[in-house]
């Protein structure tokens, strides 16, 4: 879990996101239901904690500076690693976050094949320390600076695929939420707390991507009937 602090800097950069989308601090402060002083004051505090100038001056309605429009994207900072336990990470927004209101995610260690450590090795091998974790890489093994376009996912997955001898022109990105929620019900995670890790606010989301596995957990009858 998050601490008290990285929990209040992630708040900051909500506050900071709403005044931008819905224009003025007045507006964040009533679709949060907070006083418009908590909002200025919380953002004036994430300014002073990171030395930089985050909203224009001499303007009506709330406009970033290019340091502010940053920092409310997803930053490496976002992302709490805790080797073997989990990743605690902030999106500013995603698709499940339909009031864009930033949401926090947790993601467990596992026993094999672990994010955890994936992303730990990652940052070790690339030494980033803020912006996109996941970059282009050009044929001379340079780092980009802008985040992996979503386009480049699909290719990279049937490449990943293909090098490991799978055919791989059935798959896309939707197949990696798919084998995860097929694998987690299989590993025994309950429906609702599999529809809160991943987003899904319905039953029938959930069910589309969990595959049956018959008598799964039955015990077969000896002997087998015929």
């Amino acid at each position: 879990m998050m601490n008290s602090q990285t929990e209040l800097q992630d708040q900051r950069f909500k506050y900071l996101y709403l005044s931008s989308r819905l224009g003025t601090m007045r507006a964040a402060a009533e679709e949060l239901e907070l006083a418009v002083s908590s909002i200025s004051r919380q953002i004036a505090k994430l300014e002073s904690d990171l030395g930089i100038q985050l909203i224009q001056e001499g303007t009506h309605r709330i406009c970033l500076t290019a340091a502010g429009q940053a920092a409310v994207d997803y930053y490496v900072e976002h992302v709490q690693a805790m080797p073997g336990a989990g990743i605690s990470l902030y999106l500013p927004r995603s698709k499940s976050d339909r009031d864009n209101l930033g949401k926090t995610y947790h993601t467990p260690a596992l026993l094999r094949l672990c994010p955890v450590q994936a992303y730990s090795e990652w940052l070790g091998a690339s030494a980033l320390v803020r912006g996109p974790v996941f970059r282009g890489i050009d044929r001379w093994g340079n780092l980009g600076e802008e985040g992996l376009h979503p386009n480049s996912v699909i290719p990279l997955l049937r490449q990943a695929l293909e090098r490991a001898g799978i055919p791989a022109e059935q798959y896309t990105s939707h197949s990696l939420r798919r084998g995860f929620a097929t694998w987690a019900h299989r590993s025994g995670w309950d429906l609702k707390s599999l529809m809160s890790y991943v987003g899904w606010s319905d039953m029938k989301s959930a069910m589309r991507y969990v595959e049956a596995t018959p008598f799964l957990g039955m015990t077969l009858a000896t002997p087998p009937l015929l």
